[in-house]
């Protein structure tokens, strides 16, 4: 009926415009107005063109496989001809089975030509976990979407009997499994489900696995070992590790038997996967012949039996002497306390607990040529014997006939100053170098006798550090300091030069400057009468307030009284100073 209506107002509408048309020839009129009914015909009958997916349903006998008379585009008829949609939407598979039963048309439009794609959406805001229950991670993230949507990764037996031309643009046909894209590494040694090894982050390193769930699990040393030690490629495929068949039965189907078949036991029996070593295993040294106490519980192995399969020599396991000491130790005293008939033997001062612990921790020095005095007692063995440990000790020069000099030991301080008298114990003793023994009475014995006020001058004071064969030491012989001048200052400028034959004691004593035995009468000025009494400073104590000699005047004083005194109306005054 709508196509009759439509039919009936084009003939109107023609009529119409013929008697409004003028001039014009009626084929012409006739000839377009036809034109116009077919256009809004076919306009009535179809939208537009189908795609080229659905082209083979073009024309007007085809309208009812898709649409439902009366009633809107129909989700069912869609799915008929899309069985292997429909299939999957059943079954729970994929996008479509995730929009809720949504009309087709919501999503696909028709009627838009030839080229137009129906099949379209925004590969930015998919939601592929959602949409197809596959998570995007990993490595997977970074990937195109036609990376994987390839037709040779299409493993759906339905979508491939659509043909290559279908496979090469669905989106569908793929298997949520790592092998359907991804070759088997290992060759079908592990289970195809890689994803209880790997993560989709990296393949390497399989972080995932845990060796625990292996038939050998990894203890002790075992954990650190680089899995290419034990999973080395096949022989007959270098690029295929081996994970199966690898034998692992007892410890030799690994390791190299380092005792080269001494041993019968079971590694286990002494060994642990903690260590190779004896100290952290299961064997008792205790039950051997030679069983280890102290220091030697902390050898290692290889210092008593050696080895040839780490590269060194040695007596091996089985060792038939080790009764004595020097069956394993070099004599670090060269014999010099073993000699025969001595009846001494490393025990007489050694335990095994230390060298220098035991009778050598009570040692008695005393004993020896050379007893232990002052600070001698508190000194260290290896001071005077050298060597670190008794393994390395090197006996010096105090085992030898010179034992008792200072200079065996200390070097000289003084530079050689003392050398004929070598005895350091005239000057220091034993329980320390400071203060010395040099008193004064023995320096009285010396070139410069001390006495006055010399006594309480420090030793330091006039026995200064100077160079002494490129050695800065203190000088104690000196045969320049004799005289007075020699370490104090002239403090007359010379003015007494011509009565000082004997130097300052011609009129200074030692103890004290102050104490003057100058004889006046020399000058050609006797001191006499009230003369006597009077001090040095009231005649010659001139000029000045300063300190030392400073405003003092010995030479050029007056001779007579009127020089000095002044007379008076009320008797003699001395002149004011």
């Amino acid at each position: 009926m709508d196509l009759l209506g439509t039919g009936v107002r084009a003939g109107v509408t023609a009529r119409r415009l013929q008697r409004s048309v003028r001039g014009i020839s009626r084929t012409v009129v006739v000839s377009f107005l036809l034109t116009i009914f077919a256009h809004l015909a076919v306009a009535q009958l179809s939208p537009g063109e189908l795609s080229d997916a659905h082209a083979h349903l073009e024309g007007m006998t085809n309208c009812t496989s898709c649409h439902t008379i009366g009633k809107t585009l129909s989700r069912e008829k869609c799915l008929a001809c899309h069985t292997d949609l429909q299939a999957r939407i059943e079954n729970g598979r994929g996008a479509h089975a995730r929009y809720g039963g949504k009309a087709c048309v919501e999503c696909h439009k028709e009627h838009h030509g030839r080229t137009f794609s129906i099949v379209h959406f925004d590969t930015k805001s998919f939601d592929h976990r959602g949409n197809t229950g596959f998570a995007l991670e990993g490595k997977h993230a970074g990937l195109k979407c036609r990376q994987c949507h390839a037709p040779e990764f299409i493993r759906d037996a339905a979508v491939l009997k659509k043909g290559e031309r279908e496979t090469a643009r669905t989106y569908q046909g793929l298997v949520p499994a790592c092998s359907s894209c991804h070759a088997d590494i290992h060759r079908g040694q592990l289970s195809s489900e890689c994803g209880a090894c790997h993560r989709p982050e990296s393949w390497k390193p399989a972080s995932l696995f845990v060796h625990d769930r292996a038939r050998f699990t990894l203890t002790g040393e075992h954990v650190n070992v680089v899995c290419g030690k034990c999973h080395a490629p096949a022989n007959d495929q270098p690029r295929v590790v081996r994970f199966r068949n690898i034998p692992f039965g007892s410890c030799a189907s690994c390791h190299k038997d380092v005792h080269a078949g001494r041993f019968k036991e079971e590694c286990a029996n002494c060994h642990t996967t903690a260590g190779w070593r004896l100290a952290r295993s299961k064997f008792n040294h205790m039950e051997t012949r030679f069983p280890l106490r102290e220091k030697h519980a902390l050898v290692r192995c290889e210092q008593c039996h050696g080895g040839t399969a780490a590269g060194r020599t040695g007596k091996g396991f089985h060792i038939a002497q080790f009764q004595r000491c020097s069956d394993c130790h070099t004599d670090p005293h060269r014999g010099r306390f073993t000699r025969q008939g001595s009846g001494k033997t490393c025990e007489s001062c050694h335990t095994e607990t230390g060298w220098f612990s035991g009778p050598m921790k009570t040692f008695d020095h005393s004993r020896t040529s050379f007893p232990l005095n002052g600070r001698h007692s508190s000194l260290e063995c290896t001071r005077c014997h050298g060597g670190k440990d008794a393994s390395t000790l090197a006996v010096r020069a105090v085992a030898a006939a010179r034992v008792g000099r200072c200079d065996d030991c200390h070097a000289d301080p003084h530079a050689g100053q003392f050398a004929a008298s070598s005895d350091c114990a005239v000057c220091h003793r034993e329980g320390g170098f400071l203060p010395s023994l040099f008193s004064v009475e023995k320096h009285s014995k010396t070139a410069f006798p001390l006495d006055g006020s010399h006594e309480a001058v420090p030793c330091v004071r006039c026995h200064t550090v100077a160079s002494v064969n490129g050695k800065n030491v203190r000088i104690f012989r000196s045969s320049t300091r004799k005289l007075c001048a020699d370490c104090h200052k002239d403090p007359h400028e010379g003015k007494f030069a011509r009565w000082s034959s004997s130097g300052c004691g011609s009129c200074h004593l030692t103890a004290a400057w102050a104490s003057v035995r100058f004889a006046h009468e020399q000058t050609g000025y006797a001191l006499d009468g009230k003369h006597r009494t009077v001090s040095c400073a009231g005649c010659h104590r001139v000029r000045g307030t300063g300190k030392g000699m400073d405003g003092w005047q010995f030479s050029g004083r007056p001779k007579v009284c009127s020089g000095c005194h002044a007379g008076t109306q009320t008797g003699t005054q001395v002149r004011s100073q």
